[in-house]
């Protein structure tokens, strides 16, 4: 879903169908040409990167909270259909989001939807779903961050 020089970002389901959010750090000695890894070496766990600092999460949850008001609002306007935006530029957001922020919904429809913020700097996330069955250990309409 995303790569940048320091994690990569994706979806895997289990042997049970399991939806599960990965993040991996990338360790900038190991890149190849144009910032790509070898075959040969997997990237890192999350655990071994150090957390954000505790003002990079709090922006994260704040702009997840922002974001949840601005799904309802989306979705309440007819023009829409009735459902959740599946785009972050979709909404309207009560102000710009801070540099090296980034936003992705990863699901969205007429019953819910799930998001995410990365930090460019830190390679960890934090992530909000409404209506959808998400990752486990996800509560609905609460924000859970990989610190």
């Amino acid at each position: 879903m995303q790569a940048t020089r320091t994690f990569l970002l994706g979806r895997s389901h289990d042997g049970l169908n399991v939806e599960h959010i990965d993040l991996y750090a990338l360790d900038p000695g190991t890149a190849g040409p144009a910032g790509m890894l070898p075959e040969a070496a997997p990237p890192a766990p999350p655990a071994a990167v150090a957390a954000p600092a505790d003002e990079a999460l709090k922006q994260m949850r704040s702009i997840l909270r922002n974001g949840m008001a601005a799904q309802e609002i989306y979705y309440s306007k007819p023009e829409h259909g009735y459902r959740y935006a599946s785009r972050a530029d979709e909404l309207t957001w009560p102000e710009d989001l801070p540099a090296g922020f980034n936003v992705d919904i990863l699901d969205a429809g007429q019953y819910g939807w799930t998001m995410l913020v990365t930090f460019a700097s830190e390679p960890v996330l934090c992530g909000a779903m409404v209506g959808l069955s998400g990752p486990i250990g996800w509560t609905p309409g609460v924000v859970a961050c990989s610190d």
